[in-house]
């Protein structure tokens, strides 16, 4: 499946980008994306109002 997040996850987990926002409407698309990923627990996201979220790249945590 490729769509806009395949390749924002890839450059964000990169380093070629410091960060992505999802909208709410956008979220399940995101969703099913990175849920492929087995990198996928690095991904931090934090929740703004009306439902954009903003998802950074963060090894450090786990």
């Amino acid at each position: 499946m490729e769509n806009k997040f395949t390749d924002q996850l890839s450059q964000l987990q990169s380093g070629e980008i410091d960060k992505i926002e999802v909208t709410h409407s956008e979220f399940m698309e995101f969703r099913s994306i990175w849920n492929l990923r087995s990198d996928r627990k690095f991904f931090r996201g934090q929740a703004q109002h009306g439902g954009h979220t903003t998802y950074v790249y963060d090894t450090s945590v786990v």
